[in-house]
C-alpha cells in the first residue's frame, strides 16, 4: 500500500469521515479550507501513524506545515526512512 493512501486511511478512521481514499488528493488541505480537521484529530492521526509505523515524530516535526497534506506528511515519513 502507498504510504499515501495509508495516512489517508487513518485520516478517515480518526475524522470519522464518510469519504474514500480515492476522494482525498495527496496535495489536499488537511486544515482550514480543506478538510478542516481540527487539532484532536491531527493528534490522533500523529499517535496512529506512530504506532502504524513504529516511530516517534520530533517535536520540531510537529507543524502546520508538516500537516498541511498528506503529501507533506508522506515526504516527512520518506525523510525518516519510514514507511519505504
Amino acid at each position: 500500500m502507498r504510504i499515501e493512501n495509508k495516512i489517508k486511511e487513518i485520516i478517515i478512521e480518526k475524522s470519522e469521515s464518510s469519504l474514500t481514499i480515492e476522494q482525498i488528493e495527496d496535495d489536499e488541505f488537511l486544515l482550514s479550507g480543506g478538510l478542516n480537521l481540527d487539532s484532536i484529530i491531527i493528534i490522533d492521526v500523529i499517535v496512529a501513524l506512530e504506532e502504524c509505523y513504529e516511530f516517534t515524530f520530533d517535536d520540531e516535526d510537529i507543524s502546520v506545515e508538516l500537516f498541511n497534506s498528506v503529501a507533506s506528511i508522506a515526504h516527512c515519513l520518506r525523510e525518516k526512512g519510514v514507511g519505504a
